[in-house]
C-alpha cells in the first residue's frame, strides 16, 4: 500500500501544478508588459554617441527615468531615442515658435545628452522640465533638444585653435625659414643699421649746441615759475612776454633745427635692440624648421606618435574596449537572496544565501551556498578478490557517508517569456531546473531535479513563492518527491532584492597587475 500512495502522491502534486499553471497564465496573459505610473516621450538627436539603451535621464542630477529604445531614423542620418519618464515628473510642451523655419518651443521642456566621463565615454540625458504649454502626454515629441553642452564639443573647439597655431607656424617658416626670406631680411637689418650709424654721428656732433638750448630752457622755465608766483595779478602781461620769448626760443630751433635732432640719441639704443631681438628670432625660427621636419620625419618619440597609424588606431581600439566594458559594468544587475525553510519531517531550518548576477533582463547567472541539514552524502563502492574457498570469490562493499558541509549551486539562466530554463550544478550535483513567474513576478513556481547519483531516484522539489510585500516572498513546497525514505514538505520565506551598490564596488575596484 505504502509503494501505491507515493506515486500517487507524486500525480496530484504534477496535475495540480499543470492546473494552477494554466490558471495563472490566462488570468496574467494581458498583464504582463503593463508598465503603471511611467508614461513615454521621445527626442530626435543628431548623434547619440555614448548613450545606450537603459541608460539614465536625469533632472538636476537625480535620476527621473531610463532610455527605453534607440533606433536610426530610416533615410535620414538622425536617431530617435524614447525615454520612459516617471509619472510624478511634469513636462511642459512649451509655446509654439512664431517663425516656422526655426524649431523651438519656448520656455517648453528641454533635453540635451551629456558626458560622465571625457575618457570612458559614458552619456546621460538631462532635462529641463519647461514652465509654459501643456503637461506632455504618452508618446509626446521634446522639440527643444540642446547640441551645444558636452566634451565633444570642447574638443572640437580645441582642434580648430591647434590648427590655427599649426598655420600660423607654418607662415612663418615659409617667410623666415626660406632662403629668399633671410636674405630679406638682413637686408632691412644692415639698412637699419646705417640709419642708426648716421644718427648716433648726428647727436655727436651736436651735443653741446643742444646741451645749451636745454639750459636756457630751463632757465627760463624757472623765470616763469618765480614771475607767476609773485605777481598773479600781472599774469596776462607776463604771458605776453613769455610768448614772446617762446617765438624768439622758436626762431633759434629753427636756425639749429639739426640740433633738436639730438634728442633721437634713444633711437639708437632700440634699434640695437630690435637687432638683437630678430637676431634672436631668426634662431628660434631656424630651430622650429629642423624640429618640424624631424617630426615629419618620424624621428623620436613625438615623430613616431603622430606618423605612426598604428599608435592611433591601437588607442582608440583601447578606448572603444574599455568603453564597451563599463557599459557592461552599469547594465549589470546584481540581485540578493536570503531564503530560510524549516522542514517538517527533519524539523530543521535550511538556509540559503544567493548571488544573481544579470547582464541582461533574459538571462542571468546564479551563484548560491546552502546550508542543509540533510548535509552531503558522498557513495562509495570498492570490490575486493578473495582466495579463501569459504568466502565468495568477488566481494563488493558500499560505504554511504554522510557530512555536515555546505553545499554550492551554479547556474547559467535563461528566460523565455513567463518561463525560465536553467542548468548546471544544483547543491553541489548536476541537475536542471525553471521557474514559472507570474502577475509581474509576484508569483514564482519553481522545480530542480539533481542528484541522480546519490539515490534510486533522482530529488525533485517542487516550490512556490508568493510576494505580499516588496522584496519578501513567502515559500513553501514539497521535496524530494520520488524517495518515499527522505520526502519531505517545507515552509519559509525568502528576501530578494538588487543591490545597486555592489555595481558601485565593482567599477570602483582596481585591476589586477600582473607585474
Amino acid at each position: 500500500m505504502k509503494k501505491f500512495l507515493t506515486p500517487f502522491k507524486v500525480g496530484l502534486v504534477v496535475i495540480g501544478s499543470v492546473v494552477a499553471f494554466i490558471l495563472m497564465y490566462n488570468i496574467v496573459d494581458t498583464s504582463l508588459d503593463d508598465n503603471k505610473g511611467t508614461y513615454t516621450t521621445y527626442a530626435i538627436f543628431d548623434d547619440v554617441t555614448g548613450l545606450v539603451a537603459r541608460g539614465e535621464v536625469q533632472m538636476a542630477g537625480i535620476k527621473i527615468g531610463e532610455v527605453e529604445s534607440i533606433e536610426l531614423l530610416q533615410g535620414k542620418a538622425q536617431v530617435k531615442v524614447v525615454m520612459r519618464i516617471e509619472g510624478r515628473v511634469k513636462l511642459k510642451e512649451g509655446e509654439p515658435p512664431t517663425d516656422k523655419s526655426v524649431n523651438y518651443w519656448k520656455d517648453g521642456a528641454t533635453v540635451s545628452k551629456k558626458q560622465a566621463s571625457p575618457i570612458v565615454g559614458t552619456s546621460f540625458l538631462d532635462i529641463t522640465p519647461g514652465v509654459k504649454g501643456r503637461d506632455m502626454k504618452d508618446g509626446d515629441e521634446i522639440k527643444n533638444v540642446d547640441k551645444s553642452g558636452g566634451f565633444d564639443s570642447l574638443f572640437k573647439k580645441f582642434e580648430k585653435i591647434t590648427s590655427d597655431i599649426s598655420q600660423v607656424t607654418d607662415s612663418l617658416a615659409k617667410t623666415f625659414g626660406s632662403e629668399e626670406g633671410q636674405r630679406s631680411l638682413q637686408k632691412i637689418l644692415e639698412r637699419l643699421e646705417e640709419i642708426a650709424n648716421t644718427i648716433g654721428r648726428f647727436i655727436n656732433e651736436n651735443e653741446q649746441r643742444f646741451t645749451s638750448i636745454v639750459t636756457n630752457a630751463e632757465g627760463i622755465t624757472g623765470d616763469v615759475k618765480v614771475l607767476t608766483s609773485d605777481a598773479r595779478e600781472d599774469m596776462r602781461t607776463i604771458l605776453s612776454d613769455a610768448q614772446a620769448i617762446t617765438r624768439e626760443v622758436r626762431y633759434i630751433v629753427g636756425q639749429s633745427g639739426a640740433d633738436v635732432q639730438e634728442g633721437l640719441g634713444s633711437l639708437k639704443g632700440t634699434l640695437q635692440r630690435l637687432s638683437t631681438t630678430l637676431d634672436s628670432l631668426n634662431y628660434s625660427l631656424q630651430n622650429v624648421s629642423e624640429i618640424t621636419d624631424k617630426i615629419n620625419e618620424g624621428d623620436g618619440s613625438l615623430g613616431q606618435l603622430i606618423n605612426d597609424p598604428t599608435l592611433a588606431d591601437s588607442t582608440e581600439k583601447l578606448v572603444d574596449d574599455v568603453g564597451s566594458f563599463v557599459n557592461r559594468i552599469v547594465r549589470l544587475k546584481t540581485i540578493v537572496e536570503l531564503r530560510s525553510e524549516y522542514y517538517g519531517r527533519q524539523s530543521a531550518l535550511k538556509n540559503t544565501i544567493g548571488l544573481r548576477l544579470q547582464p541582461t533582463d533574459d538571462k542571468y547567472y546564479l551563484v548560491e551556498f546552502i546550508d542543509d541539514p540533510r548535509g552531503r552524502t558522498r557513495l562509495t563502492q570498492s570490490t575486493a578478490t578473495s582466495t579463501d574457498p569459504g568466502k565468495p570469490v568477488v566481494v563488493r562493499e558500499e560505504n554511504v557517508q554522510t557530512t555536515d558541509d555546505f553545499k554550492f549551486s551554479i547556474q547559467i539562466a535563461k528566460r523565455w517569456g513567463f518561463f525560465t530554463g536553467r542548468f548546471g550544478i544544483i547543491e553541489s550535483s548536476g541537475g536542471v531546473g525553471g521557474n514559472l513567474n507570474f502577475f509581474e513576478d509576484e508569483v514564482e513556481l519553481r522545480f530542480d531535479m539533481f542528484d541522480f547519483g546519490e539515490a534510486v531516484n533522482p530529488r525533485l522539489r517542487i516550490s512556490t513563492a508568493y510576494s505580499p510585500l516588496e522584496y519578501v516572498f513567502v515559500v513553501g513546497g514539497v521535496d524530494d518527491i520520488f524517495n518515499s525514505e527522505t520526502f519531505d514538505f517545507f515552509l519559509g520565506a525568502m528576501l530578494r532584492f538588487n543591490d545597486e551598490d555592489l555595481i558601485t564596488i565593482l567599477s570602483s575596484a582596481p585591476a589586477p597587475s600582473f607585474n
